[in-house]
């Protein structure tokens, strides 16, 4: 399909370029440029289509829109800019990669954050490299980056403080307590309900605190919680919050649980559709059946 859209914008260059860059002389020969720009993002959207099913509606659109700017904040030159473009992609691609793989962190979103980072070190060192008083420009700058820091200092330690607070009122009940208290679990600190979490010691009690939290992300935190405690309820939970959810993040990270405890491929897809996923879903159950059931009776 890339060969395809490529062999088309190659062959059709000089129409495309002009129609881009004087629009008037194109009519005056007698081109028709509505036609033509239409069958240009037509295949400009079969592409971006294709992309996000593979990268990611952010990363896609990071991919068309950095290069680009970057571009034509360095030169005026189309070829210039290709080649700028080009190499760019290529540089910064490879560095959020290796950022991701030896940090640990996820592809996507570190790309994403290596060209916002990229873009903004160009923007600023264009402004100064440009500025009639380089003094001066150098000065805002080194402004700005400090008044940046101090804010991010502020919120981070914000955080932290808010909290401690939320912590140490969770930490004067004891979490059986919490849960005969109907507490809204939703409410607490992520900090706070993890550790709450962690106390929860038996079935009844990690079953009844599921039974009191709406967000899929903490309802996943319990019932992880719930798999090392009863691992027959656990992954029954599992597999109800694998159907239920619509979040294909979470999808993927319950999936890759059966996954690892099963020690095989079912083949689930975490964005597809339900009825694509009905056959693995299927076998995911005929697993949890097989493991569990037949091993010690325990049922549904």
């Amino acid at each position: 399909m890339y060969a395809l859209v490529g062999g088309f914008h190659f062959l059709f260059r000089d129409r495309f370029i002009l129609i881009s860059n004087n629009p008037e002389a194109a009519y005056a020969r007698g081109i028709n440029v509505r036609f033509w720009d239409f069958l240009f993002y037509l295949s400009f959207g079969i592409v971006i289509t294709h992309s996000v099913n593979t990268a990611g509606v952010l990363l896609v659109f990071v991919f068309l829109v950095v290069p680009a700017i970057a571009t034509m904040m360095i030169t005026d030159k189309l070829w210039l800019q290709l080649v700028i473009g080009w190499t760019m992609g290529t540089l910064v691609s490879v560095i959020g990669l290796a950022l991701s793989y030896y940090l640990d962190l996820p592809s996507g979103p570190t790309v994403v954050t290596t060209y916002g980072l990229v873009l903004l070190v160009l923007s600023l060192v264009l402004y100064i490299v440009r500025a009639e008083n380089r003094m001066i420009a150098v000065r805002n700058v080194a402004l700005g980056i400090a008044t940046t820091i101090l804010l991010a200092f502020i919120f981070y330690e914000g955080g932290h403080f808010f909290n401690h607070h939320d912590h140490t009122a969770a930490a004067v009940t004891t979490p059986q307590q919490t849960v005969n208290q109907h507490v809204d679990l939703d409410q607490m600190s992520d900090t706070a309900f993890a550790q709450f979490v962690q106390q929860l010691q038996t079935k009844k009690q990690l079953m009844d605190a599921l039974t009191q939290v709406s967000d899929d992300f903490r309802r996943w935190e319990i019932i992880q919680r719930l798999i090392q405690v009863a691992p027959a309820e656990g992954y029954h939970e599992a597999l109800h919050l694998l159907e239920a959810t619509q979040i294909p993040l979470l999808r993927s990270e319950i999936y890759d649980a059966f996954k690892q405890a099963a020690g095989r491929d079912f083949g689930y897809d975490p964005f597809a559709e339900a009825q694509e996923n009905s056959r693995s879903l299927r076998a995911l159950k005929q697993w949890w059946h097989t493991t569990f059931q037949r091993g010690n009776g325990s049922g549904e």
